[in-house]
């Protein structure tokens, strides 16, 4: 009797082992009012500075010398006496390549370089002071 218990025991950890199992759970996608997938909205040069704002973030944007680096876009924010710099880069040119390649922007003309996170076409650099840091980097990252 004892080892049929036993038995009806492990059956029953078995059962439940499977029925946790790694079944994937939708809850994270958003959804619209009808309940449908909504698509996340991709951060780039044109939002990034409204998703900061939306942070609570107040920032004023100016230009910044992007030619110098060899990207093809690029603007400040500065929200006090900090500031986040973002470029945008064509992939295929060789200022992106090397800036990829070593994490460093390149000032043309000087014989000067700074340190920058450089994927997926974007270049940024970020004040370790400014404001919401950590979430303002999550952001960044998501630049496509």
């Amino acid at each position: 009797m004892k080892k049929f218990s036993k038995l009806m025991l492990m059956f029953a950890f078995v059962l439940l082992l499977v029925g946790c199992g790694n079944e994937k759970n939708n809850n994270d996608t958003p959804k619209d009012k009808d309940n449908n997938p909504v698509e996340k909205e991709k951060i780039n040069m044109s939002n990034i500075q409204s998703k900061i704002e939306d942070l609570g973030i107040t920032c004023e944007k100016s230009d910044a010398f992007y030619q110098m680096v060899g990207a093809s876009e690029g603007f400040k924010l500065k929200s006090g006496e900090t500031k986040v710099e973002i470029y945008k880069f064509d992939k295929s040119s060789d200022a992106y390549k090397n800036a990829e390649k070593s994490q460093k922007l390149t000032l043309s003309g000087l014989d000067s370089s700074f340190d920058a996170k450089v994927k997926n076409g974007y270049a940024y650099v970020i004040d370790n002071e400014f404001p919401k840091h950590d979430e303002v980097v999550k952001l960044l990252e998501q630049l496509n």
